[in-house]
């Protein structure tokens, strides 16, 4: 984190509300990207609504000076101009970052097919962020669904910018194979591209999107729950509150309980029905209270010594949304003080894996042995993080827990050792819930010898098996794998079923 932005994050903990917006104006002096990602926390967090507001408008201006204006702004002049085709072709080619610029944004509204087409072809030619981002959106605006694997390989991209306008580019394609790539990018890093995700999530309408995110908050996986609590906080509403409300009920990570307690915590704010009741009920008014000092004073280390697992937990939390890789030593010898609360010790390796601490790998090899399902399952996804997985994580792949298996098969997937065998047997499993983890997995290994198993799940008897084998299949085309092309013509469903 940059200097300036820890500074006033120190400074943060504990002040008043003008202090704070003094201070929201201080995080916009730096310049700094990382103050973009402080100021979503605040948005997200604080508890004043003009705190927040000011936080979000700070947000919008910082994130115009660190990544640009938006890039179909042009001038009267730019407007009337007309380039023939061979201009256009030289100016593509020129290498010249503006020229490319100016010459794709006349695209946008004067559509020459000869010149999309070279578009196509060249994709990868171009390296500079904004020229990318004008790219994609052009394509995305005069295209259609056969241009979607083109746009998918911008949704890798490392710029925010690219990865928020091929999001767009989605959007204006349409096509609904893609509504699981808006989805799978709410997890995104960054906030413009949640919000395109969201903005295309809401054209599908309400009752479609709460079934999605109703589906996301039952998955076994953290990043698909964290996306759908980051959706229903953006709308308070009655529907919201009761998914969340199911979701606390089961939920066990501590990072997840206490997010969801914040949009609930924010729908009573909004005056939706049930919430107030529900955050009196939970914690007691007294509870209440002390929850809200705790949430409003940031990170404090000395929470880390407690005796209160509760508190150890939250502090953590603290450690993971900031980033604070500096507390590795804090965190290994926590990890061996709480080394019989499995909720502790999962959460733990959880984090040591996302902040990839390496130097820490020797520490976390014995939880391999867990008796506990949950550690074991983070321990190989975090060994797979750090880039040891053939070393430590062949025998997993028999394990008899379906969600490490399918950790150790996602680990192992760019090692020696190969595990399309071992997903392909995951997948015959005759428990539908062994199954859906084999599908997780193949969404990550995107090989196309898996296509067969996948045709034979679309096939399944559970509905949900069903419905993300299909899923998946969809994402191998996106991705550019040809021979899912022949299997969704087959179920009507193809990106290029128009074409026949």
């Amino acid at each position: 984190m940059n200097e300036q932005i820890a500074n006033i994050l120190t400074s943060w903990r504990g002040a008043n509300k003008s202090k704070k917006l003094v201070l929201i104006k201080e995080i916009i002096k730096t310049g700094q990207s990382d103050g973009i990602k402080l100021l979503s926390q605040i948005v997200a967090r604080d508890h004043d609504i003009e705190v927040r507001q000011s936080a979000r408008k700070a947000y919008n201006v910082l994130y115009r000076y660190c990544y640009g204006e938006e890039d179909t702004v042009k001038t009267e002049e730019q407007k009337k101009v007309d380039f023939s085709l061979e201009e256009i072709y030289n100016m593509l080619a020129d290498g010249d970052p503006d020229q490319e610029f100016s010459v794709m944004t006349y695209l946008q509204s004067h559509p020459i097919p000869e010149a999309l087409d070279y578009l196509r072809e060249h994709y990868l030619a171009y390296e500079n962020d904004k020229v990318k981002a004008t790219l994609v959106k052009t394509i995305g605006m005069q295209g259609n669904s056969a241009d979607v694997p083109i746009i998918y390989k911008f949704l890798e991209d490392e710029s925010p910018r690219v990865r928020a306008n091929a999001i767009e580019a989605l959007e204006y394609i349409n096509h609904p194979n893609t509504y699981s790539i808006y989805v799978q990018w709410l997890s995104d890093s960054d906030n413009r591209v949640k919000a395109n995700c969201i903005k295309a999530l809401r054209r599908l309408g309400s009752s479609n999107v709460n079934k999605i995110l109703e589906g996301m908050l039952n998955s076994d996986y953290v990043a698909y729950k964290e996306s759908a609590l980051y959706v229903i906080s953006l709308t308070p509403s009655v529907s919201g509150f009761y998914l969340i409300q199911d979701f606390l009920s089961h939920e066990q990570d501590v990072s997840l309980i206490e997010n969801a307690i914040h949009v609930v915590q924010n729908f009573v704010e909004h005056n939706v029905d049930g919430a107030e009741k529900y955050i009196d009920e939970y914690y007691g008014d007294s509870s209440y209270l002390e929850y809200d000092e705790v949430v409003d004073s940031g990170f404090d280390e000395k929470d880390l010594e407690s005796k209160d697992p509760e508190i150890v937990l939250r502090a953590l939390s603290r450690i993971l949304e900031n980033q604070y890789v500096s507390f590795g030593p804090q965190l290994i010898s926590i990890l061996e003080t709480h080394a019989s609360n499995f909720k502790i010790t999962s959460y733990l390796i959880r984090i040591l894996g996302e902040l990839k601490l390496k130097e820490f790998l020797p520490q976390i090899l014995p939880y391999l042995n867990s008796e506990d399902d949950r550690v074991r399952a983070n321990t190989v996804e975090t060994i797979g993080y750090f880039g040891k997985a053939e070393n430590f994580l062949e025998k997993f792949l028999k394990d008899s827990n379906n969600r490490v298996r399918a950790n150790a098969i996602i680990a192992l997937s760019n090692t020696r050792i190969d595990p399309l065998s071992s997903c392909i047997e995951l997948a015959y499993h005759s428990d539908p819930i062994y199954k859906r983890s084999a599908i997780y997995a193949m969404k990550h290994l995107k090989n196309k010898k898996l296509l067969d198993v996948l045709s034979f799940l679309v096939r399944d008897k559970d509905e949900i098996v069903q419905k993300q084998a299909l899923e998946v299949i969809q994402f191998y085309e996106i991705c550019g794998i040809e021979e899912a092309t022949s299997i969704l013509q087959n179920c009507g469903v193809s990106l290029y079923q128009d074409e026949y």
